[in-house]
């Protein structure tokens, strides 16, 4: 392999300049592991100097893989199909039955679609030296083709001149095969539904999933968004249950099916194996391939070629010994600290013997000779590797491998290479795709109750971050202009805490930081939902969040909040002009308008109720100030500050989209927008909950709230106690209206997996 110009070797400024600017242009797409609600999240960074690899090294690679994927179907096909031949011929019947990797119940019978493999992962290594060697096979692993995609699109950007020169092969022909593969193993024959399945937004792979997802046109869903019910494979969605055709799994053997495939471990879609052996569901790849990641393939697999093809391998894989057979255990024992030592099963840990002490040695040896089938043994190898697909595309039933692919170049796999093939004559190498022609449904209604969620809840972080961040900068301008102490009996109950230690302390758990972060975690869950032009707002948010100011430096922090509203009325500029007025956006409104009734009518409630006298100046204008409303205001009244006028405008006043009124209007009109959910009661109780927030605002007498005696401080606290117990109402009201049937089904094992989120105080 070589660089992108032997003849104009990149140099070192060039290659830092194009470094600085592939990692604005990842960080702006924010392709994160999900679940970094506690820290910034974890970044990733693409090497901008691909790897180049020469078209007759790659018909070699071509070849050997096209072989090992036939032979892999085949193989697979022979242990899991009606009348196995090879089991106990060619492949020790021990290696397969006795391995936790094989499916008893994925056995005797044929899933619906060609073959089992639809898109088979290998990872290869030594192509460098011309020597290549398969080091894996991966299957139910389709989040590193996201990945890889999403490194194939940054390096074309930076370096299109540079592929259009070396002729890369495109990768489009490969993803139109896949498409076409997934479109025809579909059980159902015209309209199919595909899904991209994710174990949850808090595995790292959900993003890179939710990427191939966006580029194939497929919906991402979670495993808590599908449901197996009267045999069929639905998923929950915001308006109810839709069926589902083929599931492209990112969840392994291990995990799919609690009930009749992994029922030790909570989680992935119980029943889908059922199912699939009813034929109602189609499951890529299916439920059993897990047994190819176990290390005994690279000791069966040249017997199944010689076997089945008279023929060696035409790619090998690593010398590996296996200790069920008497030279591969005397070898094995011999040089024992000298090999990594991989038991049967693939998600078991491996032992490097280089580094243990003599009794651990002793006692696996022990072992081995205790149970001598158990286990394998290869040399160490810490070569770099290269991760490539295959697939089959159905309109010609032949094999296609992915030209390149990507590597990764350290050992956290943090830093990617994108990997091109030259040869191909190609101008447009970027990942392109034109509208499937699978005569999808229509999809414009349809978002899974995850999405949905993470969406609305996306809303409210919004609104509640931005509350916090005008709160406090409100009490240090005012703490700035005051020529006495801060001694304001509001004070303690407009902010719970010193103002600048809510901005930038990271362990206060009522402070900004876990709002942000969540922030952050709920956008990453739903990348591909929302525009591409809110990323580099939230990076900023995510960039000043991790480096954050001095708790004594009151000037740094108020500039912090500056910075923070910026990005934080760039991302909901973004939101209203960029993003399509479908289900995934009025939740988010509504989350927003929620948040920001509640909130305005929180902060009134508490200020308001430690004084029964006329509300001061400043606590008027505090509050006039952090609602957005202070210009209008004085726009509109010209006068000093009066109680009821400050209370109109932020209660009552239809007129500013700052005030609970407008809010909760707009809530009531998002409602009336949004697709009916199956159960059109819960619906009309929703809404009804909705328009009595309005009808209190509209019958409310606002001089009568703010008299100066007892009676006005009765009167504003019941109204003030009614909006929030109806606004919190509403909330709850929604999540059992539109996602409740994600969490009150319990899995068969009695538990009930869910994101943790902030819910409200």
């Amino acid at each position: 392999m070589t660089g992108p110009d032997d003849d104009a070797p990149m140099g070192t400024d060039t290659r830092d300049r194009l470094r600085r600017r592939a990692d604005r242009r990842l960080r702006s797409r924010q392709l994160v592991a999900a679940g970094a609600a506690h820290g910034p999240a974890a970044r990733r960074a693409v090497e901008p100097a691909p790897l180049v690899i020469g078209a007759a090294t790659w018909e070699i690679v071509e070849r050997g893989l096209l072989q090992r994927h036939r032979l892999l179907e085949a193989l697979i096909d022979d242990l899991y199909g009606p009348d196995p031949r090879l089991i106990g011929r060619v492949v020790p019947a021990e290696v397969v039955h006795a391995n936790p990797a094989f499916v008893p119940a994925a056995a005797g019978w044929t899933p619906a679609g060609s073959g089992r493999l639809s898109l088979t992962g290998f990872d290869l290594s030594g192509i460098d030296g011309g020597r290549p060697v398969v080091r894996a096979v991966r299957v139910a692993d389709p989040g590193p083709l996201g990945r890889l995609l999403e490194t194939r699109t940054i390096t074309a950007e930076l370096l299109g001149d540079r592929l259009a020169e070396t002729g890369v092969r495109p990768l489009t022909p490969f993803l139109v095969g896949l498409r076409r593969r997934l479109g025809t193993i579909a059980t159902a024959e015209r309209s199919p539904r595909v899904i991209v399945l994710s174990p949850g937004a808090d595995h790292p792979a959900h993003a890179d999933l939710g990427e191939l997802a966006r580029i194939l046109g497929y919906t991402l869903a979670e495993a808590a968004d599908v449901t197996v019910r009267r045999g069929a494979v639905h998923l929950r969605s915001v308006t109810g249950l839709e069926p589902v055709h083929v599931v492209l799994r990112g969840i392994g053997d291990e995990a799919i099916d609690a009930l009749e495939v992994s029922p030790a471990v909570a989680g992935g879609v119980p029943g889908l194996l059922a199912a699939a052996r009813a034929r109602t569901v189609t499951v890529a790849d299916a439920i059993g391939t897990g047994w190819l990641h176990s290390p005994i393939l690279d000791v069966v697999l040249p017997a199944v070629a010689r076997h089945l093809d008279a023929d060696e391998l035409h790619l090998p894989g690593p010398r590996r010994l296996w200790c069920g057979d008497d030279d591969g255990q005397r070898e094995t024992l011999a040089r024992l600290g000298e090999f990594v030592l991989e038991p049967l099963d693939p998600t078991a840990p491996t032992v490097d013997t280089r580094l243990v002490g003599r009794a651990e040695l002793d006692g696996l040896r022990a072992e081995i000779e205790r149970r001598p089938w158990w286990w394998t043994a290869r040399e160490p190898d810490d070569e770099p590797t290269l991760r490539t697909y295959v697939t089959v595309d159905s309109e010609g039933g032949d094999a296609i491998v992915l030209p390149g692919g990507h590597a990764t170049l350290s050992a956290d796999e943090s830093v990617a290479v994108d990997v091109w093939v030259g040869g191909g004559g190609s101008t447009s190498p970027a990942p392109t795709l034109r509208p499937a022609g699978l005569g999808q449904v229509d999809l414009a209604a349809s978002l899974p109750s995850q999405a949905g969620e993470a969406l609305l809840w996306f809303g409210r972080y919004l609104e509640r971050s931005e509350h916090l961040l005008r709160r406090a900068r409100a009490v240090i301008d005012l703490a700035a202009t005051s020529t006495e102490p801060l001694e304001r009996p509001w004070l303690p109950a407009l902010l719970p805490g010193p103002a600048v230690t809510l901005l930038v302390d990271p362990e206060r758990v009522d402070g900004l930081r876990p709002l942000l972060d969540a922030l952050v975690s709920s956008a990453s869950s739903v990348r591909g939902l929302l525009p591409t032009d809110l990323w580099s707002d939230l990076d900023r948010i995510d960039t000043d969040t991790a480096e954050l100011a001095d708790p004594h430096d009151v000037a740094a922090a108020r500039a912090l909040a500056d910075r923070l509203l910026a990005a934080l009325a760039g991302i909901a500029g973004t939101i209203a002009e960029s993003m399509v007025r479908d289900p995934g956006w009025y939740l988010l409104d509504i989350g927003r308008r929620l948040e920001r009734a509640l909130g305005t009518v929180r902060m009134l409630e508490a200020t308001l109720a430690v004084t029964t006298d006329r509300p001061d100046d400043d606590l008027l204008e505090m509050l006039l100030t952090v609602v957005v409303s202070l210009n209008a205001y004085r726009r509109r009244y010209r006068s000093d500050l009066e109680a009821d006028a400050t209370l109109g405008i932020l209660l009552v006043d239809a007129t500013n989209p700052r005030s609970v009124r407008a809010a909760a209007q707009a809530v009531v009109d998002d409602l009336g927008r949004l697709p009916n959910p199956s159960v059109s009661a819960a619906r009309t109780n929703l809404t009804a909950v909705a328009r009595r927030i309005v009808g209190t605002l509209d019958r409310v007498d606002v001089p009568a709230l703010v008299a100066g005696d007892d009676t006005g401080a009765a009167r504003r606290a019941d109204v003030l106690a009614q909006l929030r117990d109806d606004l919190h109402l509403l909330g709850s009201s929604t999540s059992d209206t539109f996602f409740r049937h994600t969490i009150a089904e319990a899995l068969p094992s009695g538990t009930v997996r869910r994101r943790a989120r902030q819910r409200d105080a």
